[in-house]
């Protein structure tokens, strides 16, 4: 697996806790207050986002609307997943495990390389090796 940066968005406590146990020491962790940037550092590099958010409103969920990073998505709110951008979201409901955290951020990782290495850009076209087509403006 490549590096990947795991960036905290909102909750220093969890940030303090996952350095702490240490579960996660192959991964790159940085802790953001600002969500804009954390989705524009996402796009940049190899990250894995994982948001905290109890209100999840129209103005959170037209910030995370683009992305193409996995997304785990810690709320004590209930969420549909047709809600979430693509299929590299996950929903959590604290209280949870740390080995199911854990499990979810391998899980997402995993998917998130084969995605990425199944589809190949060529000027204009697609070619998603996964579905076996060829694309061209969607």
């Amino acid at each position: 697996m490549k590096m990947f940066t795991i960036s905290i968005f909102e909750s220093k406590i969890f940030l303090q806790i996952i350095n702490e146990i240490k579960l996660f020491s192959k991964f790159k962790i940085k802790y953001y207050e600002n969500m804009h940037l954390c989705l524009e550092e996402a796009k940049k590099e190899n990250h894995l986002i994982v948001c905290f958010n109890n209100d999840l409103n129209q103005i959170f969920l037209d910030k995370i609307k683009f992305t193409t990073s996995p997304l785990i998505l810690i709320t004590n709110s209930s969420v549909k997943k047709n809600v979430l951008p693509n299929d590299l979201c996950e929903i959590l409901i604290p209280p949870f495990k740390i080995l199911d955290f854990s499990k979810k951020i391998i899980l997402l990782i995993a998917k998130y390389q084969f995605k990425k290495n199944s589809v190949v850009k060529l000027n204009d076209y697609i070619l998603d090796k996964n579905e076996r087509k060829i694309k061209k403006n969607n």
